[in-house]
């Protein structure tokens, strides 16, 4: 119902509120959405989360290709970190993440697998839209060992995924 439907109401709202005026949108989707028959795509799929992310997608570039806007899609692994409000996963109990730097990794389409911080995804996604990187594209992000990239070396990489 979010991934699909709810997000299809969003895209009929912005338009009916800002018509021609709309500029850009960045959709939050999932790595693993192009690959869904390809293991372990096919068991995180068994209620249908990919092939309706997959469908938000899809109406997002033609809503965009209609509209003449700007769509951006990003692709996080599995998010963790922070905020630790969920007392059923470990990860989040025992704030596993909280003193390991990361550093990013992102590539065009669906090729990553990995897991992705919160505070990186949500880095990211302010970086595309401040730099205006990234445009008409969709890409993934995950998070690898390393040390945290820093705002310029950020940009330069999402600049980079064109």
């Amino acid at each position: 119902n979010i991934d699909e439907r709810a997000n299809l109401a969003i895209l009929e709202a912005w338009k009916a509120a800002a018509g021609a005026d709309r500029k850009r949108c960045v959709l939050m989707s999932s790595i693993g959405v192009q690959r869904r028959d390809q293991m372990p795509f096919p068991i995180l799929n068994t209620c249908g989360v990919l092939s309706a992310k997959s469908a938000a997608e899809t109406a997002l570039k033609a809503d965009a290709a209609a509209g003449g806007y700007a769509y951006t899609v990003v692709r996080p692994g599995q998010l963790f970190g922070g905020p630790y409000d969920n007392n059923v996963y470990l990860g989040t109990l025992f704030q596993l993440d909280k003193d390991k730097p990361q550093d990013v990794e992102l590539a065009m389409g669906d090729t990553l697998l990995g897991d992705t911080l919160r505070s990186t995804l949500a880095e990211v996604i302010a970086q595309t839209l401040e730099s205006g990187a990234a445009m008409d594209t969709d890409f993934a992000v995950v998070n690898v060992d390393g040390t945290p990239p820093s705002v310029e070396a950020l940009r330069n990489r999402l600049g980079a995924l064109a």
